[in-house]
């Protein structure tokens, strides 16, 4: 039963209850409920307030229509849907009604649960609203809370609850947040919530947060855009908001997000299987099906957001979870998270799932007037005494056993095939539960993991038992903590202890600016493993992947960062002995890259470029380079010159010049109305960031609100995303794409231009329909109209872009004159990059000292 699970948003508008999906708008679960209500107004008025106008479809808000449910005055009045099954719901969003009465609507409480006890008043909390004003809004994250009845409760005497409409929208997500851990665990936690978790009033406190898994949660539960490439704004705000919630509670954050790709590759093999899910979901997307996909810029906005806040932050080397718990341990804080594996780590502190995390409704204590978040908490203890006090050293073993992200459950099947478990007194609802639950009471007989091991070993029989024995004590190692290699990190800004030995050989400087944010964990993918993934977009698969058209900026950031590998590996020795002759491999001067090759996860190895003005140099010295050599490397990379990013305000430097760039390299070609409505949607980002810091030459203008607001309406509503114009969000997945290397390449060359900020650079359902206002006959100068500095900062871009490309570029004659173009020297030829088919032309002013060599790759299938 738990696989057929759906997760579900739930929007509640006071009156007004309307449910929707996370990310598209799908099938409508609530047409099939059942809702009632704890009473029906009496009178000429009983026919028009049935429990049911609140799932009909009908949205008109006037009573007199029969659209709304209306309670008497009454003690504690509620409204309940009955969904025929369980759903997992996402977030519930309160708008409150925008014509009468807003103050009725304070104090609702939103329950979700499978029980029908006190009408179902008593299932779980999700939120409860404190006030919203007049046509307001408030979102509750309920993400995860699991249940068949949704109530809507409103506690007092002399109460009315009335609701305009309500329809519940599914949304079956791969990947609500990230599936890590142990399988099935977090399913088989939340169903026995009332035994294994106590409640919390988190306040004053200190908090390790999982930043991965908190920025994969707010985004996919919240509702926000997938399909047409992100909403950067929305998220930030969002992430914004999360952080102020803690701020208010006294709580003092510590973000910890995952690094690169860990080394031992014990992981790799998952890691692949769930790029090739993102590729489905992704294509799923762009035909307006269900899907989960993570737009390509959010860990960078994230990053920034928190900078922005000055809230403490790292960015570990590789896996996150490991660190965070030994952390948490060593400080005695909780963590919050999302991962399962949290359940088998003996913390301190405890842990909170974030599911149950509810910061979007920030309480306050009656007898201190203190602010506090409403949690639930998890200790090993505590559950280990629902076992009959069972050892929780056992506990690793469980996971090992039942299969995490390090052991391949494959290999235990025969185990559960022959072993008898005891008997549950609440099985879990599904096999995996049943299982989970069996395998717990199995091992609360033994004193201990080894003698556990041994008997799991006599019910295999047979050979290989020191196979299988190494198997689960390598997967209960992954569990052991010891004392943290970040806590000097936080406290003193000092270097990261005891690093793996591939790491340890690598620049300080270059560890410590990844450590601190300022650099990608792209970076030590490529140092280390010489191999990355590229980010999953939506886009058209019937062409190549968009990533084709950043190659040439990879291959600049390729070369620059495996030049600094040769020098570091020249006079070393290998594990032999031996000393180490970079130029003895050619593979050294190859990334292998995995991305999108039709619906399909394909490697292919990219050879590096090095550019001539830095060849020779160490790469820990980059920052000592010269800037205007710096700067031109940047400006040769991206084929434009440095006029273009002189012309226009400092921070959007290069999201200009990467414009340009764009616009040469992508194919197909993006038309006038992409590059338009793209340019329009900076102008519009530039507009909100100066309305929001209050500050510049825009503060002085009365319109700029206004005009904030008329183009906010342009954005793609929830209800309209049906599918994105595929060339539309190929041409703009490319741009993301340029961007994105574009503005890696900047922080390795440590930054000879201003860097931006993401947040206000790209919002996705504000470019979809600016095509299609452009394509209907709009203009840029009708739609900026008001104001004059957005109108003047358009055209100053706007030139900056003719300039480099011509502004002839998008005339129809193949004949056209290229204008403003640097051109190439006759020294200088082009030559064919390595990877997949359809590569751009190498950079200009660029030296490929590796041209000469081969790239070798285990999968290449050419003879």
């Amino acid at each position: 039963m738990a696989e057929k699970m759906m997760n579900v948003a739930i929007v509640l508008l006071a009156g007004v209850l309307v449910l929707c999906a996370a990310t598209t708008e799908s099938d409508n679960v609530a047409l099939r409920g059942k809702a009632t209500q704890s009473s029906l107004l009496m009178g000429k008025w009983s026919a028009f307030s049935l429990a049911y106008n609140a799932i009909d479809g009908n949205r008109n808000a006037d009573l007199k229509k029969g659209s709304c449910t209306h309670t008497v005055v009454e003690t504690n009045p509620w409204w309940r849907v009955d969904l025929l099954k369980p759903y997992k719901v996402a977030s519930v969003t309160i708008t409150n009604r925008g014509d009468c009465c807003p103050e009725r609507i304070n104090g609702a409480e939103i329950h979700i649960g499978n029980s029908l006890e006190n009408n179902g008043n008593s299932n779980a909390l999700c939120g409860t609203v404190s006030a919203i004003l007049s046509g307001g809004t408030i979102t509750f994250q309920c993400a995860g809370m699991m249940g068949r009845y949704v109530n809507i409760l409103l506690r007092g005497h002399g109460k009315i609850l009335s609701l305009l409409a309500a329809s519940f929208s599914t949304f079956k997500s791969t990947e609500l947040c990230r599936t890590m851990g142990v399988h099935g665990l977090t399913s088989y936690m939340e169903d026995n919530r009332k035994q294994f978790f106590k409640e919390l009033r988190l306040r004053n406190t200190t908090l390790i947060i999982d930043g991965c898994s908190l920025f994969f949660r707010l985004y996919f539960t919240s509702g926000l855009d997938q399909q047409h490439g992100g909403d950067y704004d929305s998220f930030a705000d969002l992430v914004r908001r999360f952080f102020e919630a803690l701020f208010a509670c006294n709580i003092r954050p510590i973000v910890v997000l995952d690094g690169g790709i860990d080394y031992t590759d014990k992981k790799f093999a998952t890691l692949k299987q769930r790029a090739q899910s993102k590729i489905k979901d992704a294509h799923n997307l762009s035909r307006g099906v269900r899907g989960s996909v993570l737009p390509l810029l959010t860990s960078d906005v994230f990053k920034q957001v928190l900078s922005s806040l000055q809230v403490p932050f790292i960015q570990c080397v590789f896996e996150a979870d490991w660190e965070i718990a030994c952390l948490a341990n060593q400080w005695n804080c909780g963590v919050l998270t999302m991962d399962s594996d949290f359940y088998i780590f003996d913390l301190k502190g405890g842990y909170l799932p974030s599911g149950f995390f509810q910061w979007s409704n920030v309480r306050v204590c009656r007898k201190t007037s203190e602010k506090y978040i409403s949690a639930l908490h998890f200790s090993i203890d505590r559950f280990c005494t629902r076992f009959n006090c069972m050892n929780k050293e056992l506990l690793p073993l469980f996971a090992a056993i039942a299969g995490n992200d390090y052991t391949d459950l494959r290999a235990m099947e025969t185990f559960f095939s022959r072993v008898n478990f005891p008997q549950s007194a609440q099985p879990g609802h599904s096999r995996t539960q049943v299982r989970i639950d069996g395998l717990l009471r199995w091992l609360a007989r033994f004193p201990g993991p080894e003698d556990a091991m041994d008997e799991v070993l006599r019910v295999l029989g047979g050979g290989a038992h020191s196979t299988i024995r190494a198997l689960l004590y390598s997967g209960m190692q992954e569990y052991k903590l010891s004392h943290s290699n970040l806590a000097r990190f936080f406290t003193d800004g000092a270097m990261v202890a005891n690093l793996p030995e591939p790491v340890r050989a690598l620049p300080e400087r270059i560890v410590l600016e990844m450590c601190r944010g300022r650099l990608p964990a792209f970076v030590i993918n490529v140092l280390v493993l010489q191999r990355t993934m590229l980010g999953v977009q939506v886009e058209n698969c019937r062409l190549p992947s968009s990533h084709t058209a950043s190659l040439q900026v990879r291959q600049v950031l390729y070369g620059l960062l495996l030049e600094g590998k040769r020098t570091i590996l020249q006079g070393r020795t290998d594990q032999q002995g031996k000393t180490v002759n970079p130029t003895d491999s050619n593979s050294l001067y190859c990334v292998q890259e995995f991305d999108r090759q039709d619906l399909d996860l394909r490697g292919s190895p990219i050879q590096a470029i090095l550019p001539s003005p830095l060849r020779q140099l160490p790469l820990e010295n980059l920052n000592k380079v010269p800037l205007p050599v710096r700067l031109r490397v940047l400006l040769e990379s991206l084929r434009v010159d440095e006029s273009i990013a002189t012309a226009v305000p400092p921070h959007l430097s290069l999201p200009v010049c990467v414009t340009c760039y764009w616009l040469t390299s992508s194919k197909p070609k993006p038309d006038l109305h992409m590059l338009q409505a793209l340019l329009l949607g900076m102008v519009y980002g530039e507009m909100c960031r100066l309305r929001v810091s209050q500050r510049g030459p825009a503060a002085g203008y009365q319109g700029l609100r206004a005009l904030c607001e008329r183009l906010g309406r342009l954005r793609v509503n929830r209800g309209e995303r049906k599918g994105p114009d595929l060339d539309v969000a190929h041409a703009y997945s490319q741009w993301q794409s340029c961007l994105w290397m574009g503005f890696y390449l900047n922080q390795l060359l440590c930054r000879p231009l201003p860097e931006p900020e993401c947040t206000w650079l790209y919002s996705g359902t504000f470019v979809h329909r600016a095509v299609r206002e452009m394509r209907a006959g709009s203009t840029p100068e009708t739609l900026l109209a008001g104001p004059p500095l957005p109108a003047q900062l358009y055209s100053d871009i706007q030139r900056a872009v003719w300039r480099c490309v011509g502004a002839d570029f998008f005339a129809p004659s193949a004949k056209k004159k290229k204008r403003g173009r640097r051109p190439a020297r006759q020294d200088q030829g082009r030559r064919k990059g390595g990877g997949a088919a359809e590569r751009p032309p190498s950079t200009q002013g660029m030296v490929n000292r590796f041209s000469l060599l081969v790239c070798e790759d285990e999968d290449d299938d050419k003879a």
